[in-house]
């Protein structure tokens, strides 16, 4: 029998490896799709690839539901990194809804552009206390003096957070909840319904001040 080729080759593991360079490249290129060409060389990498677990987990959510539940099926043993970028209300409700039940959980969330409050985002906030939350960008495309929301967050619930970027959600007072910062910014709309003040705000810098590398309090 003929012999395979060289890359047919080359153990799983190690391919899963390089597909995951790859990925990682593309999304900071801001080239989100282009590291699934490797699903088209040939049977071998189509099956590395799909089995490849972190190489889904990285979500950006539109429309097309089908594609999260594909994306959800292959990430099973990730946590995942969603991106929602000004989606319809609608569409925000439904993938929440998928994700919610998700074992790992959520490692990123993002939401820039979003036009109002959605019942689903408060629910995933205060029904689940996401531990594993590392990212967390909420920001409207428009905020309004009555537009701030309390989503229960805390040291408690959210103790691994290192990148933390609002407008219009409440941020609770707890220095412990800013600790391991690397990233903060703080929009409108984020201080009137726990009451935090200049002094809450310092303590929160102070907390944060032996991780923190960014901050943004514009």
């Amino acid at each position: 029998p003929a012999m395979a080729a060289p890359i047919e080759r080359v153990p799983a593991e190690l391919l899963a490896e390089i597909f995951n360079v790859v990925a990682c490249r593309a999304r900071e290129a801001n080239s989100l799709t282009s590291w699934m060409q490797v699903l088209l060389v040939c049977r071998y990498w189509n099956e590395v690839a799909c089995s490849t677990s972190a190489l889904w987990r990285v979500i950006y959510v539109n429309s097309n539901l089908d594609w999260l539940r594909l994306c959800l099926l292959r990430c099973s043993r990730s946590m995942l990194d969603l991106h929602f970028f000004a989606v319809r209300v609608e569409t925000m409700d439904a993938a929440l809804a998928l994700v919610v039940h998700h074992p790992p959980g959520i490692r990123a969330l993002r939401i820039p552009g979003y036009q109002r409050q959605t019942a689903s985002l408060r629910q995933l906030f205060k029904s689940n206390k996401l531990h594993g939350l590392e990212e967390l960008v909420i920001l409207p495309v428009e905020p309004s003096p009555d537009s701030e929301h309390d989503y229960a967050l805390s040291h408690d619930r959210h103790p691994r957070l290192r990148v933390l970027e609002l407008s219009g959600v409440s941020v609770p007072r707890e220095p412990a909840f800013f600790a391991r910062l690397r990233a903060l910014t703080l929009h409108e709309h984020c201080c009137a319904t726990n009451a935090f003040t200049l002094p809450d705000l310092l303590d929160a810098l102070a907390a944060a001040a032996p991780t923190l590398e960014e901050l943004d309090l514009a």
